[in-house]
């Protein structure tokens, strides 16, 4: 029983690293944006969906679109205020890089702010009665509708997020900006509404991670954020910037490799292992597991 019930917890973290490392993959493959600011979008979009539902009486679906609407909007604000002034005035494409990093630091920090304000800096929460837990058995082992829920999404999430970008014109467009964002307008690509676009996706994306996550673990604060931003960067590096289906493989290892490490009684090496097992990784591909050049890494 221990056996599958840790292959249920390792299935259902690497489902919900999965969906919150693809938006910071997005970003920072199509736009060259490493947004920081990523963790404090995924908690205050969790916090916005447990305000609601402390609020108003609403279906569950419900909770989720408003979780991954304060996402999308957030983000979008970001890449308005911050980036897309920064990719006007700067033209150095390095020295932009790095101003956009240091703005993402600066739009988190002022999240993390403003959603400790309104929780007190206390965790945060549905209500009794938002979601309704059931548990299956599925034979092999036993698990409940909401991690079910949550390992289903990041499948259909990641599929549909690769079909959007390699099958669709918006996709095409995201492409060709990543290629690159000078040679893309004189193709018909509107740069602007395109990142807008891509941001609001990658900050949806967060939304709907951090709505499923508080209802897992019956709650959050704002550090959670903190702890799965360094593992989402570990994992778009490990999976290739830009790749859907490294970022979902790299998710999902990383995942195994910090419930065999808790489960074998070292939790404070969680960490540590995970990062060793990323070097190792990097030290045959330095690209990363799917990684490919810069024309492809959207």
């Amino acid at each position: 029983m221990l056996a599958e019930q840790l292959l249920v917890n390792a299935a259902v973290l690497g489902a919900v690293l999965t969906l919150f490392a693809l938006g910071l993959s997005l970003t920072w493959g199509a736009l060259d944006v490493l947004n920081l600011a990523h963790g404090a979008i995924f908690v205050a979009s969790a916090w916005v969906a447990t305000r609601l539902a402390n609020s108003v009486e609403v279906p569950f679906v419900a909770l989720l679109v408003a979780g991954m609407a304060a996402g999308a909007l957030l983000a979008v604000v970001a890449e308005l205020i911050a980036f897309r002034p920064i990719r006007r005035l700067i033209s150095n494409k390095r020295q932009a890089e790095l101003s956009m990093v240091a703005a993402t630091v600066g739009f988190g920090f002022v999240i993390d702010n403003l959603v400790g304000r309104a929780t007190s800096h206390q965790v945060f929460s549905f209500p009794i009665g938002a979601f309704e837990f059931r548990q299956y058995d599925l034979g092999v082992f036993k698990a409940f509708n909401i991690e079910i829920i949550i390992f289903a999404t990041a499948i259909i999430g990641a599929l549909l997020l690769n079909y959007w970008i390699m099958r669709t014109r918006q996709g095409m467009a995201i492409r060709a900006i990543a290629f690159s964002p000078r040679i893309a307008p004189l193709l018909g690509v509107k740069v602007d509404n395109m990142a807008a676009l891509t941001m609001a996706v990658s900050g949806a994306l967060a939304g709907l991670s951090g709505s499923l996550m508080v209802v897992w673990t019956s709650g959050m604060d704002i550090s959670t954020g903190h702890s799965l931003l360094l593992r989402a960067f570990a994992i778009v590096v490990l999976g290739g910037v830009g790749s859907v289906k490294g970022c979902v493989l790299a998710a999902f290892l990383l995942a195994a490799v910090e419930t065999g490490i808790v489960a074998a009684g070292y939790g404070s090496m969680r960490d540590a292992a995970a990062f060793s097992l990323i070097i190792l990784v990097l030290l045959f591909r330095p690209q990363g597991l799917f990684g490919t050049g810069r024309a492809m890494r959207a």
